[in-house]
C-alpha cells in the first residue's frame, strides 16, 4: 500500500506553493497538512532562513566592495520578522498558499 495508487488524491509537486526559492526555504518545510495537502513551514524556521540569507549577501558583498557592511542583529532579527510578515505570510495565493505554523513555546498568563 506505499504506492501513489493507494492515495485518494496524490499531489504533485506542481500543485502545491512553495516559498522560492526552495534552495534557500526548503529548510524550513517541515511537512505537509494532510487534510489540504499544503506545504507547512515553521515561522521560526523561515526566519532565520532569512537571516541566513542576508548574512549571506553580507558576506558576498563584503567580499566584492571596499566599504564593508555593518551588522546589527536587533535590526536584522527585525528586518527578517518584517520581511517574514510583508513579503510571506502576508501573500495569499489562493487554496495552495502555504501553511505557517509557529513553535513557539505557549506561556500560560
Amino acid at each position: 500500500m506505499n504506492d501513489d495508487s493507494d492515495i485518494p488524491y496524490p499531489i504533485e509537486d506542481h500543485e502545491r506553493y512553495f516559498i522560492e526559492p526552495r534552495s534557500v526555504y526548503d529548510l524550513a518545510l517541515i511537512g505537509y497538512c494532510e487534510h489540504t495537502n499544503r506545504a507547512v513551514y515553521s515561522t521560526e524556521l523561515l526566519i532565520q532562513c532569512i537571516i541566513n540569507n542576508a548574512l549571506a549577501e553580507i558576506e558576498r558583498i563584503n567580499e566584492d566592495e571596499q566599504d564593508e557592511i555593518e551588522l546589527n542583529e536587533a535590526t536584522l532579527y527585525e528586518e527578517a520578522q518584517t520581511f517574514y510578515n510583508e513579503q510571506i505570510v502576508g501573500v495569499w495565493l489562493g487554496d495552495c498558499t502555504p501553511v505557517f505554523v509557529s513553535t513557539q513555546k505557549i506561556h500560560a498568563h
